[in-house]
């Protein structure tokens, strides 16, 4: 599972498109005000109605909500190089929110020796140390989750690391993340030096909690002003991680800024087809299956019921019969459903796993050698916003949306993960009445990157099967014109 990706993956060093509707929008934008829109029934779940159907209505602007300023992020392995051109490639994408160590590696890295030690014991430098991974976010301005090594059961370890970023490298992490996956240690409560002899299992919900504790306690002592994580809570159906977040909450939700849990689909079918994965978007290991069910988890077992819930790690799936799909655009449609999914559950953050490592998923998996997924993040979602408002709509459960409204207008993210079948989709509502242009990004399986065109609206779209489409609409700005190329 999750807590042990890196080891299994090993180490990496680093359609045609076409525009079936002409369209056209009319709206005028004033200010500089961003708005987003995301579609739902009920918070990050399908639309239901006639299947190749859909209707989408913006309700009032009095209604948006902040996106987070931490919603976008990604992973970044301390077993893959990631320097100041990687850093570049991340500002070409919304995310500001870097997680390092990453994953399991969190618990594996020595953070003054850079050294990994795995779970037979076998060391091996880190290809990005503490430092080096501190030079390239503060070059691109980022914010950074920190993970702390706990399964070796050392506060003290873990407040002389603390010590060691805030005053030595003078870098003040966003996040103390505590704990990564601990349903699944196998040396718990001992030191990397034993780690080839000795054994040690897991820890159980409550000694966790109370781990927690302690480790809050000694890395204050270095960094008063840490804000803290804590969990990296595995994927699971529902109610999967209760015990584990509901002992966290009771003991620690107080001192606590977050609960961070992964998001992956398990399983599978032997031989996937897209339409099996795109199913999972509804499934029980679907995002909002899981984020609804552990904040019900979080308001139960605590007074603190406010706690934000972080993603640390999402992507399509892990570990499972779905992984040879995520490299491909089927793998990259589910990304972008669940974007609209994330926002409609006002998630305070989601980290896409990875930026580079051997795992299919990832945005590269050599030195600029860019996935689907990247082109994703770095062509089209830097075009959205950064506030938040339900739509009022109808659809097949195989078609997602979300809007921003912005200084570079109403940005209208519209997903069709049907395979087989277009989705015709009417936009009403007064905001969509007079005339303005439109600019379409259309992508689908046939085109290896978003195709741009501009024409007028009339009110109406197709979207083909497997496709999405971003229409950007403004009040005199032109185009954007796409920040990168595929090789």
């Amino acid at each position: 599972m999750c807590s042990r990706r890196y080891r299994l993956l090993g180490f990496s060093v680093r359609r045609r498109s076409r525009l079936l509707i002409p369209l056209a929008l009319a709206l005028l934008v004033a200010g500089t005000t961003w708005i987003a829109f995301p579609l739902r029934a009920a918070p990050g779940g399908p639309i239901s109605a006639a299947p190749g159907i859909a209707t989408v209505e913006l309700q009032s602007p009095a209604n948006a909500t902040t996106i987070s300023a931490a919603y976008w992020g990604v992973n970044v392995a301390a077993a893959q190089p990631f320097g100041l051109s990687d850093a570049r490639a991340v500002v070409a994408t919304p995310v500001n929110y870097l997680v390092y160590p990453s994953g399991v590696l969190a618990e594996e890295l020595n953070y003054t020796s850079g050294v990994l030690t795995a779970p037979n014991g076998t060391s091996t430098p880190a290809a990005t140390t503490v430092a080096q991974f501190v030079t390239a976010c503060e070059s691109m301005h980022c914010r950074a989750i920190l993970g702390l090594p706990t399964e070796i059961n050392s506060p003290a370890t873990a407040a002389d690391y603390a010590n060691y970023v805030v005053h030595t490298l003078g870098f003040q992490p966003a996040y103390w993340q505590i704990g990564n996956a601990p349903a699944s240690w196998t040396h718990f409560n001992v030191p990397w030096s034993e780690w080839p002899t000795t054994g040690g299992g897991n820890t159980t919900p409550q000694p966790f909690a109370d781990i927690v504790h302690t480790y809050i306690a000694a890395i204050r002592s270095v960094d008063p002003t840490g804000l803290f994580l804590a969990l990296g809570a595995e994927t699971g159906p529902p109610q999967y991680d209760r015990a584990w977040i509901s002992a966290l909450v009771a003991t620690d939700g107080l001192e606590l800024s977050g609960i961070s849990v992964h998001s992956y689909v398990l399983g599978g079918p032997s031989s996937p087809t897209d339409a099996q994965l795109f199913a999972e978007l509804h499934g029980a290991y679907s995002l909002p299956a899981q984020v609804l069910a552990d904040r019900s988890d979080i308001v139960r077992a605590c007074a603190c019921q406010n706690l934000p819930l972080f993603v640390t790690e999402a992507n399509g799936a892990e570990l499972s019969d779905f992984m040879p799909l995520l490299s491909t655009f089927a793998g990259t449609f589910y990304l972008a459903a669940e974007v609209t999914q994330g926002l409609g559950l006002s998630l305070t953050n989601l980290d896409w796993f990875s930026y580079d490592s051997a795992y299919p998923g990832s945005w590269s998996t050599s030195p600029g050698v860019w996935q689907s997924q990247y082109y994703l993040f770095a062509d089209l979602l830097p075009l959205l916003g950064n506030e938040s408002l339900p739509l009022n709509g109808t659809g097949p459960p195989t078609f997602f949306t979300a809007a921003t409204l912005g200084s570079g207008g109403l940005a209208l993210l519209l997903v069709n993960v049907n395979t087989t079948a277009p989705v015709q989709v009417a936009l009403g509502g007064p905001e969509f009445a007079g005339v303005a242009i439109a600019h379409e990004y259309y992508w689908d399986g046939a085109s290896r990157q978003p195709v741009e065109s501009t024409a007028l609206w009339t009110g109406n779209l197709t979207l083909g099967p497997e496709s999405l489409a971003l229409l950007l609409v403004n009040a005199g700005a032109g185009p954007m014109n796409l920040t990168s190329a595929w090789p």
